[in-house]
């Protein structure tokens, strides 16, 4: 891994990533029901985010 003034290069995170990816495409295909199954936390996240953009749609915010 590239260091620079002893911290770990960006670059390299996102080169292990694309690494991955094959890995990652590969489980999402073998999902039986078709969809992506994230963690409670994420989904979480998710439904918060939403919500809180539909109140300011809304105007409730």
């Amino acid at each position: 891994m590239s260091q620079h003034h002893g911290r770990m290069v960006l670059g390299d995170v996102f080169e292990q990533d694309m690494e991955n990816l094959p890995y990652v495409q590969t489980g999402l295909k073998a999902s039986l029901n078709d969809k992506v199954q994230l963690a409670n936390y994420q989904e979480i996240q998710i439904r918060q985010f939403q919500n809180t953009i539909m109140k300011y749609i809304n105007g409730d915010l």
